[in-house]
């Protein structure tokens, strides 16, 4: 069994941050003060794990490299939380010099003012923009509703939120409007007015090369937790090298086991939908015989 651990000191208090991982089992259990953190299951390739400890929002990564697992802990502090959003207020308190200041506000009316003239005339040409936005997934209350999930992207110096309610599972697995399982830190592209960045929508049809390869690793993940016949190299083979829709492959591979009445979009009748295809005939062919056949 895989073990990692750190030390964490913030705000005062220092906290023993430990992972434990099972690489033959896939068990992955994070410890905080010796206290439970989370747990998952059937990690054999790579995962992102991100959580507050005490108003620090952490993450640790981990990753498989020349057979080997590579685990890595790290502070997020340039996401937008309340503490970092106070951290940023006293770094902009001690920033006094009044040259500077005048400098600044003479540089600040002019890009204004260039901005202005720039954004009349694009919004001529182009009316909307499009840049890339992170997923939150969190029950949450705003504005006196509930939501499950948000996004957040860069506007400028700014960072714009919008909030989600997603389709959520028997089972807890939260989906996204394209099918596919979502989990904090997932990335797609967003679609906002140039001028009226609150006017905004997150694209969920197209795949950003990194959400991709995360994406690849959890299908992956899965397929090896519900079939241990199967090896790595198989589901590599199997999702990579073909012409099919990436996002319809990925969500029919990853609920291959529910039933139409568990997830009516994907399920095991798409499943096989999906592998009636002739392309993917041949290319579970050829995947098997390479590497699970002649492993046996």
């Amino acid at each position: 069994m895989n073990s990692a651990n750190w030390t964490f000191v913030g705000n005062g208090s220092t906290s023993s941050v430990i992972l434990k991982h099972g690489v033959t089992s896939g068990n992955l259990i994070i410890y905080c003060n010796m206290k439970i953190l989370l747990i998952d299951y059937d990690v054999f390739e790579k995962a992102n794990y991100k959580f507050f400890i005490d108003e620090e929002f952490c993450q640790i990564k981990v990753w498989k490299k020349k057979g080997k697992f590579n685990y890595q802990f790290d502070v997020l502090d340039d996401v937008d939380t309340p503490l970092n959003q106070k951290r940023k207020e006293r770094k902009n308190k001690l920033y006094d010099n009044t040259v500077l200041k005048a400098l600044a506000a003479f540089g600040i009316v002019a890009v204004i003012l260039l901005i202005g003239y720039a954004t009349r005339y694009h919004q001529a040409q182009q009316r909307k923009r499009i840049t890339s936005g992170t997923i939150i997934v969190k029950d949450h209350l705003f504005n006196g509703k509930q939501y499950n999930a948000a996004y957040t992207f860069e506007y400028g110096k700014k960072s714009m939120m919008r909030h989600l309610k997603l389709e959520e599972l028997n089972d807890g697995t939260i989906v996204l409007e394209n099918g596919l399982p979502v989990q904090t830190g997932d990335e797609y592209l967003v679609s906002h007015y140039n001028a009226k960045p609150q006017k905004n929508e997150m694209l969920f049809g197209k795949l950003l090369e990194d959400q991709e390869e995360q994406l690849q690793g959890r299908v992956i993940n899965r397929m090896l937790f519900t079939n241990p016949s199967l090896t790595p190299e198989y589901c590599e083979c199997l999702m990579t090298g073909n012409a099919l829709n990436s996002i319809e492959l990925f969500a029919n591979l990853y609920f291959r086991n529910y039933t139409a009445a568990e997830n009516p979009k994907h399920n095991s009748d798409t499943y096989s939908i999906l592998m009636n295809h002739p392309d993917m005939i041949q290319k579970d062919k050829d995947c098997y015989y390479t590497f699970v056949e002649q492993c046996d």
